[in-house]
């Protein structure tokens, strides 16, 4: 084979000036007491400043004054890491020409054997990362969702350069529940319209231009979730354009971090839903309703009263037909109670065949609540295609009362008293005297 002709060309200085000067990063070269003598790559676009006007300036000017003694010791540590001039990256606030400041991620390399007895500083944009930690932060101390999600769309918005970033969830087929993320001009106020319905219906990406501007934006759905309403991602652009590969491993990991906050909203829902609800009736049971009555005895105020309530004849189905039907009767013995009591007073399974209700009602009105309940719960229940005859007897206790256990007790004696006189009867523990 025959020699290449020519040679390879090289580099001048010139060269590698304009690559430095061209490079995505913000560049300083500092001396040996920290002044600047060179500065280039992106400072006119990251941080605002005219590389020219930077010469001179000492770099500890850029540090907020609180964080002064920190930026000497780690610019010490970041000269010094090795022979080698690799220092690990430190994070730091760094205060902008219109007086912002702007987290960045600064490295350094010493400049061996060279005229110039310093070192060379780069600085990346570390906004993404500080607000996605604080995402993760506000995660794990179960923050309301959108918190959580604001703080991920100002990490996805600094990620993508976009102008902002919007997250739209809980929706139901006609409407959004929630919204949140990045202030943007062009927002809509209103979440019933626009490209996030769209692809929420669709389930496809919507590229749409926004009304009087270059601009545009990008609605995507989250990924489908188990027991999770549908959420879409919208990425709003200074140009209209669709997004392009480059885009697709922030967009991917950006979506990830979406359901992983729905998700796990989701299930802190749930758990504290199972904590206050009876697992098979849905009702409330026995803790959250005590904390409710104990509300109400401390603020005191208007009149209060305890239904205690005791199915006749239960025992009999799960001993007949079995603890699937006697579990089909609880679950329909709840539904009526719902129903009877409409909203006046909250409804809870206690234990067993046991119920109560709690409302703010006078002793007229709760014994007619509790003959009304005596009448619905008696009709005849419907199991696996047999009729089932059932009773209940109410025992009623009247506020005030010392505590939630004396109250309680006060109106499970009454039932005592309701189901030795036979059963479906409505009895009141005499309110104390004294």
């Amino acid at each position: 084979m025959g020699e290449r002709a020519g040679s390879t060309p090289r580099l001048t200085d010139a060269d590698f000036r304009t690559v430095v000067e061209t490079l995505s990063l913000p560049v300083f070269v500092v001396d040996a007491v920290g002044d600047i003598v060179f500065a280039g790559g992106s400072v006119r676009r990251d941080l605002g400043y005219d590389p020219g006007d930077l010469i001179g300036r000492n770099v500890l000017e850029f540090t907020p004054i609180e964080e002064a003694e920190r930026a000497i010791q780690s610019i010490d540590e970041l000269t010094r890491a090795d022979e080698l001039g690799i220092g690990v990256p430190t994070a730091f606030p760094i205060i902008c020409k219109d007086g912002s400041q702007r987290w960045m991620s600064i490295g350094a390399v010493p400049l061996l054997d060279t005229p110039v007895n310093g070192t060379t500083f780069y600085f990346m944009p570390w906004d993404a990362q500080r607000h996605l930690d604080a995402f993760f932060e506000a995660l794990l101390a179960d923050e309301a969702l959108n918190v959580v999600l604001g703080l991920l769309a100002r990490s996805i918005a600094v990620s993508l350069e976009a102008v902002a970033v919007t997250v739209h969830f809980g929706f139901d087929g006609h409407r959004f529940h929630g919204v949140t993320g990045t202030c943007h001009p062009a927002l809509l106020p209103d979440p019933e319209s626009g490209p996030w319905r769209d692809a929420a219906l669709s389930g496809q990406t919507q590229v749409v231009p926004v009304a009087d501007s270059d601009g545009g934006c990008w609605s995507i759905p989250v990924p489908p979730m188990v027991d999770v309403d549908p959420a879409v991602l919208t990425v709003w652009r200074g140009v209209h354009a669709p997004p392009v590969r480059a885009h697709e491993f922030e967009l991917n990991r950006a979506l990830g971090y979406v359901r992983l906050a729905l998700i796990r909203s989701a299930e802190h829902r749930r758990l504290a839903y199972l904590a206050d609800h009876d697992h098979l009736t849905g009702l409330l049971n026995r803790t959250c309703i005590s904390q409710m009555i104990a509300t109400s005895l401390a603020e005191g105020g208007g009149d209060s009263a305890l239904l205690y309530l005791d199915l006749d004849g239960f025992k009999a189905v799960n001993d007949e037909i079995g603890h699937g039907a006697g579990d089909a009767v609880l679950v329909e013995v709840a539904r009526r109670l719902v129903g009877l009591v409409d909203g006046r007073g909250a409804v809870a399974r206690i234990g067993g065949d046991e119920f109560t209700v709690f409302l703010e009602a006078d002793l007229v009105s709760a014994r007619e609540l509790a003959e009304a309940i005596v009448s619905g719960v008696s009709r005849r229940i419907l199991v696996q295609g047999e009729p089932v005859a059932l009773g209940v007897s109410v025992g009623i206790a009247m506020a005030p009362a010392a505590s939630v256990d004396e109250l309680m007790h006060r109106a499970d004696v009454a039932l005592y008293e309701a189901k030795a006189a036979g059963g479906r009867q409505v009895v009141e523990h005499e309110r104390p005297t004294g």
